[in-house]
């Protein structure tokens, strides 16, 4: 088992139900559209009432459009890519984000006169001016003057 990956049952039943769910929902587009290309490249070709070859191109190329999206899809769910996991290790980011260690966890600002933390129901200006909810002070937290 990797070291990312949960440990606890629950979690992995949910990662596989997750799994097949995608690959389910993945196949559902995939069937029509190699149905399509499969009726329009098979029906017999300079007959009356066939489909003018226009018109199969065209219809082909909307069903790549849902062939090539359906296999990608099929494919990150049964190897177990997580793209969104691989860009922020690429960015240098932490891969947990939901437990941070003592330099990761989040630094909430402080008004400077009275030292109260900012609160939800602080008021935010457009250029990062927060009001303490304490002793109603403006100050900027993004430390610009």
């Amino acid at each position: 088992m990797h070291e990312n990956e949960p440990t606890d049952p629950d979690g992995l039943k949910r990662k596989h139900v997750i799994k097949v769910v995608t690959i389910l929902g993945s196949l559902i587009p995939l069937g029509i559209s190699l149905t399509v290309l499969a009726f329009v490249w098979t029906s017999p070709f300079r007959e009356f009432g066939s489909l003018p070859l226009f018109f199969r191109i065209f219809m082909s190329f909307i069903a790549l459009g849902f062939v090539i999206p359906s296999i990608a899809s099929a494919y990150i769910a049964m190897n177990g890519i997580n793209l969104i996991d691989q860009q922020l290790r690429k960015k240098g980011r932490p891969y947990d984000q939901h437990s941070p260690s003592g330099s990761q966890k989040r630094r909430i600002p402080s008004c400077p006169q009275c030292g109260a933390p900012v609160s939800d129901a602080s008021e935010i200006s457009p250029s990062g001016d927060v009001k303490c909810t304490h002793c109603r002070n403006w100050f900027n937290v993004r430390g610009d003057s």
